[in-house]
């Protein structure tokens, strides 16, 4: 949490946020759980992989499709084809990291524990943190860089048994 960068002044934390990101958290857990799952083979794993992707497309299918009918517009009003197209291979690269994330983390839960596994695979947002610092040239605020020192030194505990 401390490395994602809280806001420690301004405005209130809404009621909707929170139970929304708890949802997510449980998503989180439920899909890392069931991928260790799923894929205890090399089969297994690719079916699960190729679910997951089918399943995208489906209700991100979906999801668009209600948009659109209730009024939304389905290409951008700038640009239309042309700023999809222009976006292809960044968007590419976030489907080829997001299959590549899940298959690598399914492979590390079969050499070990899951709890390590899972642990280890959440801490993006320290990831995350530190490509905004490297790609963005962003800075980490003190609580950012305190909180990416304990979760780094709290999966070293964890990971050390």
């Amino acid at each position: 949490m401390l490395a994602s960068g809280p806001q420690l002044r301004g405005a209130p934390v809404q009621r909707q946020a929170v139970a929304l990101t708890l949802v997510a958290a449980v998503g989180f857990g439920a899909v890392l759980a069931l991928i260790a799952e799923a894929s205890t083979t090399l089969v297994g794993l690719f079916l699960a992989l190729f679910v997951q992707r089918v399943t995208n497309v489906a209700v991100g299918g979906a999801a668009l499709y209600v948009s659109v009918r209730r009024g939304a517009k389905a290409l951008p009003e700038d640009g239309g084809m042309r700023v999809i197209r222009s976006a292809l291979p960044a968007l590419a690269f976030v489907g080829l990291a997001d299959v590549a994330a899940n298959g690598t983390y399914s492979l590390a839960a079969q050499s070990g524990p899951v709890t390590v596994a899972a642990v280890l695979a959440n801490l993006y947002p320290v990831v995350t943190a530190l490509c905004a610092l490297a790609l963005l040239k962003e800075r980490l605020r003190a609580v950012q860089a305190a909180g990416a020192g304990l979760a780094v030194v709290g999966t070293v505990l964890l990971a050390a048994g």
